[in-house]
């Protein structure tokens, strides 16, 4: 985990290196953040039991419980950071980093980002940690899990 950290803080400099009057500063410093991520997520992995399927990140159709717990923590961060940008007259759709040609509110997905790691993903690891069997507590409040293939 040491040796991962030092590649994420080796990551983080490249990005605060970068040149933003160049026109390839955007595509570049998110290339940096993805290669980041991964390192990030596959040693989280690591913590994780291997009998709740979690072998990385995964938004879209994830079927395991702790991308699960994660996406449904981040759908209320989302909801959160898009009222508090309201509140205060910003426009959500107008975003600096996140580009959307769907209209999903680029300005909260940028300002998400600082939010994530400590009040999501900690959230769900610490819970998960703490004998959180996400199966059983869904099966416990929402009767036996669909197929919702």
């Amino acid at each position: 985990m040491r040796e991962s950290a030092d590649k994420i803080l080796e990551l983080s400099r490249n990005i605060l290196r970068l040149d933003t009057r160049e026109a390839s500063v955007r595509g570049v410093g998110m290339g940096l953040e993805g290669r980041g991520a991964a390192i990030y997520w596959s040693q989280l992995s690591r913590l994780i039991p291997e009998d709740l399927g979690f072998d990385g990140r995964m938004t879209l159709s994830a079927h395991d419980p702790v991308n699960q717990c994660l996406n449904y923590v981040y759908g209320i961060l989302y909801g959160e950071v898009w009222r508090a940008i309201s509140k205060v007259g910003l426009d959500p759709y107008f975003g600096l980093i996140h580009g959307s040609l769907r209209d999903q509110g680029s300005l909260v997905f940028d300002l998400i980002e600082e939010f994530r790691a400590p009040f999501g993903d900690r959230v769900v690891f610490g819970m998960l940690a703490g004998a959180l069997d996400p199966e059983l507590e869904r099966a416990a409040f929402f009767g036996p899990a669909q197929n919702m293939h």
